[in-house]
Protein backbone atom coordinates (compact mmCIF):
# COMPACT_ATOMS: atom_id res chain seq x y z
CA UNK A 1 0.00 0.00 0.00
CA UNK A 2 2.98 2.57 -0.74
CA UNK A 3 0.87 4.68 -3.65
CA UNK A 4 -2.34 7.17 -3.44
CA UNK A 5 -4.39 4.58 -4.85
CA UNK A 6 -3.81 2.14 -2.83
CA UNK A 7 -3.65 4.03 0.43
CA UNK A 8 -7.45 5.37 -0.60
CA UNK A 9 -8.30 1.92 -1.24
CA UNK A 10 -7.37 1.42 2.05
CA UNK A 11 -9.91 3.79 3.66
CA UNK A 12 -12.67 1.98 1.46
CA UNK A 13 -12.05 -0.94 2.97
CA UNK A 14 -12.12 0.42 6.82
CA UNK A 15 -14.99 2.20 5.89
CA UNK A 16 -16.87 -0.79 4.69
CA UNK A 17 -15.85 -2.46 7.77
CA UNK A 18 -17.18 0.19 9.52
CA UNK A 19 -20.78 0.46 8.37
CA UNK A 20 -20.71 -3.49 8.79
CA UNK A 21 -20.22 -3.22 12.74
CA UNK A 22 -22.77 -0.64 12.13
CA UNK A 23 -20.96 2.04 13.62
CA UNK A 24 -21.53 5.81 12.52
CA UNK A 25 -19.11 8.68 12.48
CA UNK A 26 -21.18 10.58 15.05
CA UNK A 27 -21.19 7.47 17.30
CA UNK A 28 -17.41 8.25 17.09
CA UNK A 29 -17.36 11.73 17.65
CA UNK A 30 -19.16 11.48 20.53
CA UNK A 31 -17.47 8.83 22.26
CA UNK A 32 -14.23 10.26 21.88
CA UNK A 33 -14.98 13.93 21.17
CA UNK A 34 -13.10 14.49 18.13
CA UNK A 35 -14.62 16.58 15.58
CA UNK A 36 -17.11 14.94 13.41
CA UNK A 37 -15.61 16.76 10.23
CA UNK A 38 -11.99 15.63 11.33
CA UNK A 39 -13.38 12.06 10.70
CA UNK A 40 -14.72 12.51 7.63
CA UNK A 41 -11.80 13.96 6.17
CA UNK A 42 -9.65 11.05 7.67
CA UNK A 43 -11.99 8.31 6.00
CA UNK A 44 -11.98 10.13 2.53
CA UNK A 45 -8.59 9.91 2.55
CA UNK A 46 -8.15 14.60 3.17
CA UNK A 47 -5.27 13.57 5.50
CA UNK A 48 -3.84 17.50 4.40
CA UNK A 49 -6.83 18.83 6.28
CA UNK A 50 -6.20 16.89 9.56
CA UNK A 51 -4.39 19.12 11.90
CA UNK A 52 -0.45 17.22 12.10
CA UNK A 53 0.03 17.20 15.57
CA UNK A 54 -2.99 14.61 16.10
CA UNK A 55 -3.46 12.66 12.35
CA UNK A 56 -2.08 9.70 13.71
CA UNK A 57 -3.84 9.35 17.20
CA UNK A 58 -7.12 10.75 15.28
CA UNK A 59 -6.43 7.42 13.05
CA UNK A 60 -5.58 5.22 16.06
CA UNK A 61 -8.89 6.06 17.66
CA UNK A 62 -11.07 5.63 14.64
CA UNK A 63 -9.68 2.22 13.98
CA UNK A 64 -10.35 1.28 17.73
CA UNK A 65 -13.93 2.44 17.97
CA UNK A 66 -14.47 0.98 14.38
CA UNK A 67 -14.20 -2.17 15.40
CA UNK A 68 -11.19 -3.27 13.10
CA UNK A 69 -9.43 -6.18 13.76
CA UNK A 70 -6.05 -5.94 12.88
CA UNK A 71 -5.23 -2.10 13.70
CA UNK A 72 -1.69 -2.91 13.64
CA UNK A 73 -1.35 -3.83 9.77
CA UNK A 74 -3.07 0.01 8.86
CA UNK A 75 -1.42 1.55 11.37
CA UNK A 76 1.94 0.89 9.66
CA UNK A 77 0.57 1.69 6.37
CA UNK A 78 -0.52 4.99 7.54
CA UNK A 79 2.88 5.93 9.42
CA UNK A 80 4.86 4.72 5.77
CA UNK A 81 2.79 7.39 3.94
CA UNK A 82 3.08 9.97 6.25
CA UNK A 83 6.61 9.76 6.57
CA UNK A 84 8.39 12.48 4.72
CA UNK A 85 10.68 11.22 1.69
CA UNK A 86 14.80 11.55 2.77
CA UNK A 87 16.75 12.63 -0.27
CA UNK A 88 18.99 9.90 -0.86
CA UNK A 89 22.57 10.90 -2.10
CA UNK A 90 25.11 8.26 -3.38
CA UNK A 91 29.00 8.53 -2.74
CA UNK A 92 30.01 9.13 -5.56
CA UNK A 93 28.19 12.05 -5.45
CA UNK A 94 29.58 13.45 -2.29
CA UNK A 95 33.11 12.41 -3.03
CA UNK A 96 34.12 15.75 -5.23
CA UNK A 97 32.62 17.51 -2.17
CA UNK A 98 34.71 15.76 0.54
CA UNK A 99 37.91 16.25 -1.98
CA UNK A 100 36.72 20.14 -2.15
CA UNK A 101 36.99 20.27 1.76
CA UNK A 102 40.42 18.94 2.04
CA UNK A 103 41.56 20.80 -0.55
CA UNK A 104 40.92 24.05 0.98
CA UNK A 105 41.98 22.83 4.84
CA UNK A 106 45.30 22.44 3.05
CA UNK A 107 45.21 25.90 1.74
CA UNK A 108 44.97 27.19 5.33
CA UNK A 109 48.23 28.61 6.62
CA UNK A 110 49.02 28.24 10.50
CA UNK A 111 48.19 32.29 11.23
CA UNK A 112 44.65 30.95 10.53
CA UNK A 113 44.65 27.91 12.50
CA UNK A 114 45.76 29.94 15.31
CA UNK A 115 43.16 32.48 14.76
CA UNK A 116 40.74 29.54 14.78
CA UNK A 117 42.33 28.16 18.11
CA UNK A 118 41.91 31.69 19.69
CA UNK A 119 38.22 32.05 18.26
CA UNK A 120 37.34 28.77 19.68
CA UNK A 121 38.83 28.77 23.09
CA UNK A 122 36.32 31.13 24.54
CA UNK A 123 33.57 29.43 22.57
CA UNK A 124 34.52 26.21 23.98
CA UNK A 125 34.30 27.64 27.81
CA UNK A 126 31.09 29.27 27.18
CA UNK A 127 29.56 26.27 26.05
CA UNK A 128 31.07 24.85 29.36
CA UNK A 129 30.12 27.44 31.44
CA UNK A 130 26.58 26.86 30.09
CA UNK A 131 26.62 23.03 30.68
CA UNK A 132 27.53 23.34 34.26
CA UNK A 133 24.36 26.06 34.92
CA UNK A 134 22.06 23.72 33.59
CA UNK A 135 23.30 20.49 35.65
CA UNK A 136 23.47 22.37 38.16
CA UNK A 137 19.98 23.87 38.23
CA UNK A 138 18.63 20.66 36.83
CA UNK A 139 20.14 18.49 39.92
CA UNK A 140 18.27 21.62 42.42
CA UNK A 141 16.25 19.87 44.87
CA UNK A 142 13.42 22.70 44.04
CA UNK A 143 13.13 21.61 40.78
CA UNK A 144 13.21 18.03 41.61
CA UNK A 145 10.14 18.67 43.82
CA UNK A 146 8.17 20.67 40.81
CA UNK A 147 5.13 18.33 39.96
CA UNK A 148 5.41 17.61 35.94
CA UNK A 149 1.97 17.99 34.31
CA UNK A 150 0.74 14.92 32.43
CA UNK A 151 -1.13 15.36 29.42
CA UNK A 152 -3.08 12.72 27.90
CA UNK A 153 -3.57 12.72 23.98
CA UNK A 154 -7.47 12.41 24.36
CA UNK A 155 -6.90 15.60 26.62
CA UNK A 156 -4.90 17.17 23.76
CA UNK A 157 -7.58 16.88 21.95
CA UNK A 158 -10.06 18.33 24.03
CA UNK A 159 -7.82 21.39 24.60
CA UNK A 160 -7.37 22.55 20.67
CA UNK A 161 -11.27 22.00 20.61
CA UNK A 162 -11.87 24.45 23.34
CA UNK A 163 -9.10 26.58 21.73
CA UNK A 164 -11.13 26.63 18.47
CA UNK A 165 -14.32 27.48 19.96
CA UNK A 166 -13.19 29.99 21.52
CA UNK A 167 -11.48 31.56 18.25
CA UNK A 168 -14.78 31.05 16.68
CA UNK A 169 -16.83 33.16 19.86
CA UNK A 170 -14.35 35.76 19.84
CA UNK A 171 -14.51 36.56 16.16
CA UNK A 172 -18.51 36.65 16.35
CA UNK A 173 -18.09 39.26 19.64
CA UNK A 174 -15.55 41.58 17.23
CA UNK A 175 -18.25 41.21 14.85
CA UNK A 176 -20.45 43.08 17.34
CA UNK A 177 -24.42 42.04 18.31
CA UNK A 178 -26.89 41.57 15.62
CA UNK A 179 -30.47 39.89 16.40
CA UNK A 180 -32.67 38.77 13.86
CA UNK A 181 -36.75 38.55 15.74
CA UNK A 182 -39.23 35.93 13.63
CA UNK A 183 -43.09 36.31 15.03
CA UNK A 184 -45.12 33.49 14.54
CA UNK A 185 -48.62 35.69 16.02
CA UNK A 186 -48.97 39.32 16.53
CA UNK A 187 -46.57 40.45 19.62
CA UNK A 188 -45.10 43.64 20.82
CA UNK A 189 -41.61 44.72 21.70
CA UNK A 190 -40.25 47.10 23.75
CA UNK A 191 -35.82 47.41 23.97
CA UNK A 192 -33.03 49.55 25.25
CA UNK A 193 -29.77 49.00 22.61
CA UNK A 194 -26.76 49.52 24.32
CA UNK A 195 -27.63 51.29 26.92
CA UNK A 196 -28.98 54.02 24.97
CA UNK A 197 -31.16 53.51 22.70
CA UNK A 198 -34.92 52.82 23.35
CA UNK A 199 -37.80 51.77 20.70
CA UNK A 200 -40.87 49.34 21.33
CA UNK A 201 -43.08 48.16 17.95
CA UNK A 202 -45.79 45.70 17.45
CA UNK A 203 -44.98 42.60 14.93
CA UNK A 204 -47.61 40.97 12.64
CA UNK A 205 -48.16 37.55 12.02
CA UNK A 206 -45.02 35.90 9.93
CA UNK A 207 -43.21 39.31 10.12
CA UNK A 208 -39.23 39.73 11.15
CA UNK A 209 -37.00 42.53 12.51
CA UNK A 210 -33.49 42.86 12.42
CA UNK A 211 -31.44 44.90 15.34
CA UNK A 212 -27.90 45.66 15.14
CA UNK A 213 -25.89 46.51 18.76
CA UNK A 214 -22.11 47.45 19.94
CA UNK A 215 -22.59 44.77 23.06
CA UNK A 216 -25.92 44.17 24.35
CA UNK A 217 -29.98 44.54 24.17
CA UNK A 218 -32.13 44.61 26.92
CA UNK A 219 -35.92 43.48 26.12
CA UNK A 220 -39.47 43.67 27.22
CA UNK A 221 -41.60 41.22 24.90
CA UNK A 222 -45.39 40.50 25.17
CA UNK A 223 -46.38 36.93 23.80
CA UNK A 224 -42.69 35.86 24.09
CA UNK A 225 -44.04 32.07 23.14
CA UNK A 226 -44.80 33.38 19.44
CA UNK A 227 -41.30 34.39 19.24
CA UNK A 228 -37.79 32.63 17.75
CA UNK A 229 -34.67 34.86 18.11
CA UNK A 230 -31.37 34.48 16.16
CA UNK A 231 -28.19 35.77 17.75
CA UNK A 232 -25.12 35.77 16.10
CA UNK A 233 -26.25 32.48 14.04
CA UNK A 234 -27.38 31.10 17.03
CA UNK A 235 -30.96 30.16 17.44
CA UNK A 236 -33.44 30.52 20.54
CA UNK A 237 -37.12 28.90 20.54
CA UNK A 238 -39.39 28.33 23.32
CA UNK A 239 -38.63 31.64 25.25
CA UNK A 240 -41.62 31.03 27.43
CA UNK A 241 -45.06 29.42 27.38
CA UNK A 242 -48.67 30.84 25.74
CA UNK A 243 -49.90 33.77 27.84
CA UNK A 244 -46.72 34.82 29.78
CA UNK A 245 -44.90 37.67 29.42
CA UNK A 246 -41.10 38.41 29.32
CA UNK A 247 -40.47 41.29 31.38
CA UNK A 248 -36.70 40.94 31.54
CA UNK A 249 -34.33 40.17 28.64
CA UNK A 250 -30.62 40.55 28.70
CA UNK A 251 -28.87 39.31 25.61
CA UNK A 252 -25.28 39.82 24.34
CA UNK A 253 -23.00 38.10 21.72
CA UNK A 254 -22.94 35.16 24.02
CA UNK A 255 -26.51 34.54 23.89
CA UNK A 256 -29.45 35.10 26.81
CA UNK A 257 -27.62 36.18 29.57
CA UNK A 258 -30.49 36.89 31.34
CA UNK A 259 -34.40 36.40 31.66
CA UNK A 260 -37.58 37.07 33.67
CA UNK A 261 -40.59 35.67 32.71
CA UNK A 262 -44.21 36.79 34.33
CA UNK A 263 -47.51 35.20 34.30
CA UNK A 264 -50.18 37.61 34.42
CA UNK A 265 -52.69 35.90 36.98
CA UNK A 266 -54.32 37.63 39.81
CA UNK A 267 -52.08 35.77 41.95
CA UNK A 268 -49.26 36.04 39.51
CA UNK A 269 -45.90 33.91 40.03
CA UNK A 270 -42.56 35.05 38.64
CA UNK A 271 -39.81 33.27 37.39
CA UNK A 272 -36.04 34.27 36.41
CA UNK A 273 -34.11 32.36 33.97
CA UNK A 274 -30.36 33.06 33.95
CA UNK A 275 -28.17 31.75 30.82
Amino acid sequence: MGDKETFNQMFEELKKIREENKITLEQISQETRIRLIYLKYLEEGNLEKLPRVYDRFIFKTYLSKAGVKDPQKYIEEFDKLRQPERKSTTYFSKRPKIDAVLQEKELISKAQLLKLIYIAVPVLFFILLLYFLIDHYSNSPQLADVPVKELTAQKIVSEFNEAESKKQSALVRESGLNILIKASEKCWISYVKDHKDTSDFTLSPNTSVKIKADSVVEFTIGNPAAIVLQVNNKIFENLAKPGQVISYMKLTADGIQKKRIVIPKKQGTTKNDSV
